[in-house]
């Protein structure tokens, strides 16, 4: 909500922003890390295979990620809330 905000609020920005994190994780260290605050299995794992055939080429967006970075964001001075995964975590909890 705060990078919305911020784009809201500094109206020479223009074109695509990305939001997502400067630190990009995996989905598996995001999952291991949610299930160690919630001290909880973390169980979720779905074979590559599997998912290629109920997702065709689809699943490149689960098993190899797509790498971006918020650029515009950091590049216009916003600063991010939560600096690391775990403190992010924590707040939602």
């Amino acid at each position: 909500m705060g990078a919305l905000l911020f784009i809201i609020n500094h109206p020479t920005i223009e074109g695509p922003v990305n939001f997502t994190s400067p630190q990009p994780i995996r989905m598996s260290q995001l999952g291991r890390c949610i299930s160690n605050h919630l001290r909880r299995p973390n169980w979720f794992s779905i074979p590559e295979p599997l998912l290629k055939i109920a997702l065709s080429e689809m699943s490149l967006l689960i098993t190899e990620g797509q790498h971006i970075t918020p650029t515009v964001l950091l590049e216009n001075g916003y600063i991010f809330q939560y600096t690391d995964m775990k403190e992010a975590i924590r707040s939602l909890y």
